[in-house]
């Protein structure tokens, strides 16, 4: 979470002496001082909000961070961790510690009291019955957004914010990259423009290098699925690959999505299936990055049998309990749809369909998030073919 950029401490007591004088930031809330977002983790709902607490004016000098992680049902395991940086030390945190518990749905703290609070940064994890999310958040003084400024100085006496803690720099990297790999939008671009992918992983994943290792996972292993998608005039949504819920404090611009591929890690004991994902909102002021895991099941005889007789139909890869043989179990799913879909009752991650395509002897697709394949299987359960797209 550590930022690398040192701010004068001239420009910092100009700025505290003119806030005390008169607070007159032109902040709002929701200008990057709020995070909330949720995700299904092995069949419970689990949120998280990052919230400010000011102990004077909206957007003024002193605050505290307030961290909050919560499931609908109880996690295996729930903790984050987190660090407060002040105007004064934009190096060194002001404020930092940790929090965590197992067999709960609930867990919280309270930063310290910071003078000329700036940002907090916080890393979460969820973990239940072999699925994980770990989200990152990061928040600032709402006066602290870049397009925010103190209307009592004059803009060359605010400080700007390093370039990886600016989102218009983010938005800038992903659209060079964006215009560089879009056929239909290719530009000439400068030598100091030109993104690589390389360039878009290491912004989003580098403070999250340590615990990508802990599955065998380097930053080079990451790589971009597809084109980065634009969201517009958006507030509350969910995404549909990773299931993250995104609840807004307002109305957004802007919001890029950047999609990354599954990949596929082995420990020494488990395997697991890695989803990175990535999102900038340009109006919110914040930048969401984190990782999903699955772990998956080992093949027994019977599964390897079922393999070699179907090894078209890829049928490991869908989770065992939601299937006999090359069959579906229908009772390990919804008997209700919700918006046309039949959860698996063990996570919100797989779900099937109808089948809309016309093939005539199937009925019904079985989709997960993360991936755009499916299967397709019969009015009985009956899995017939198996797509990749």
């Amino acid at each position: 979470m550590k930022r690398k950029t040192l701010l004068s401490c001239a420009l910092s007591l100009l700025l505290l002496a003119s806030s005390l004088a008169s607070p007159v930031y032109a902040g709002t809330p929701g200008d990057g001082d709020y995070d909330k977002k949720s995700r299904s983790v092995g069949g419970a709902t689990a949120t998280l909000v990052h919230d400010t607490v000011y102990s004077g004016s909206e957007c003024g000098m002193t605050a505290k961070a307030v961290y909050t992680g919560t499931a609908n049902k109880k996690m295996d395991a729930m903790g984050f961790s987190y660090e407060v940086y002040s105007l004064f030390n934009q190096e060194d945190p002001y404020d930092s510690d940790a929090a965590s518990d197992s067999d709960t749905s609930r867990i919280s703290a309270v930063s310290k009291k910071t003078d000329g609070f700036w940002k907090s940064e916080a890393d979460f994890d969820y973990a239940k019955g072999g699925s994980t999310w770990s989200p990152s958040s990061r928040i600032y003084n709402c006066a602290e957004n870049p397009g925010v400024r103190a209307k009592s100085l004059e803009s060359d006496q605010i400080p700007q914010p390093p370039s990886d803690d600016n989102i218009d720099y983010f938005i800038n990297v992903v659209e060079n990259y964006q215009q560089q790999t879009n056929s239909d939008k290719k530009r000439s671009l400068s030598k100091s423009e030109k993104t690589d992918e390389q360039d878009i992983v290491e912004l989003f994943f580098r403070d999250q290098e340590q615990k990508l290792k802990e599955y065998n996972v380097k930053l080079s292993d990451i790589e971009i699925d597809g084109q980065p998608k634009d969201l517009t005039n958006i507030k509350n949504f969910e995404d549909q690959v990773t299931g993250i819920q995104f609840d807004n404090a307002k109305e957004s611009k802007l919001i890029k999505v950047i999609h990354f591929k599954e990949i596929e890690a082995t420990t020494e004991e488990k395997t697991f299936s890695v989803l990175p994902y990535a999102f900038i909102d340009q109006t919110n002021n914040r930048v969401d990055s984190g990782f999903i895991t699955e772990e998956i099941a080992k093949k027994n005889t019977e599964e390897e049998e079922e393999e070699e007789e179907n090894p078209n139909l890829k049928l490991s890869k869908i989770p065992s309990k939601a299937r006999t043989g090359a069959y579906i179990k229908f009772d390990m799913f919804d008997d209700k749809p919700t918006n046309q879909k039949y959860y698996y009752s063990k996570n919100n991650d797989w779900w099937y369909e109808k089948d809309l395509a016309g093939h005539g002897d199937t009925v019904w697709k079985l989709k997960h998030r993360g991936s755009k394949e499916y299967w397709s299987f019969t009015a009985a359960g009956k899995i017939i073919r198996y797509k990749s797209n």
